[in-house]
């Protein structure tokens, strides 16, 4: 199994102008996944460097739906491997579903 955090931000048209956001936090804090189900979790995002590993995030998770549209709000979703063994196969994962 591939361990992972699962995080969420939530960016209001207020919050893009201040540049910060206070919607923000853990889905799932101890999620697992099989291989097969991280590479459909994966399967929009992008892999973004930082420390102490690398993450894998979906900026426009509820781009095209009515809160998106009519007010404005926009979701983000990221998915933190919890080892640098869940990065390995997390990597595998995305590249698999990013071809």
């Amino acid at each position: 199994m591939i361990r992972y955090t699962h995080c969420y931000e939530r960016w209001s048209p207020e919050d893009v102008e201040l540049g910060a956001t206070d919607d923000q936090g853990i889905i799932e804090g101890n999620a697992q996944a099989t291989f097969r189900e991280m590479v459909k979790a994966l399967e929009h995002c992008d892999r973004i460097e930082g420390s102490p590993r690398p993450w894998f995030a979906d900026v426009s998770f509820n781009e095209g739906t009515r809160e998106w549209y009519e007010e404005g709000i926009r979701e983000a979703r990221s998915y933190h491997p919890a080892t640098p063994r869940d990065l390995k196969w997390m990597t595998k994962a995305w590249k698999a579903s990013n071809p």
